[in-house]
């Protein structure tokens, strides 16, 4: 199965062949080239990922900071709302503890039968 045109038998089809110093360089060269485009669009690929997340985190920051400041601030009408209230945000009727009836009772003596 291994004859040549000239009809003596060529080299064995399992010998091994010995290949110059060169191919071996090229295919280095090649396979780390490979490897470093990899890493390479694998990286670019990330990063546009990455920079995308941290747009998407910042938004979520600005409108946490956003909505804390509106809290902060609908807080303070509510308390400068109550404060401008009669009484310092006490009810009116008479009913709260440290109205003014409450105390004109106690002070005259008639819940303790003096």
């Amino acid at each position: 199965g291994n004859c040549l045109d000239s009809l003596t038998c060529g080299v064995s089809t399992d010998a091994p062949r010995k290949l110059a110093v060169w191919i071996y360089i090229v295919v280095a060269i090649a396979i780390v080239g490979g490897m470093l485009l990899t890493v390479g669009t694998l990286f670019m690929f990330h990063r546009k990922a990455r920079d995308e997340m941290r747009q998407q985190r910042e938004q979520y920051w600005r409108e946490q900071a956003a909505l804390r400041q509106n809290i902060l601030q609908m807080r303070e009408t509510a308390q400068a709302s109550l404060l401008s209230l009669p009484y310092n945000g006490q009810n009116q009727s008479g009913s709260g503890y440290n109205s003014p009836s409450r105390h004109s009772s106690m002070a005259s003596g008639k819940d303790l039968g003096v």
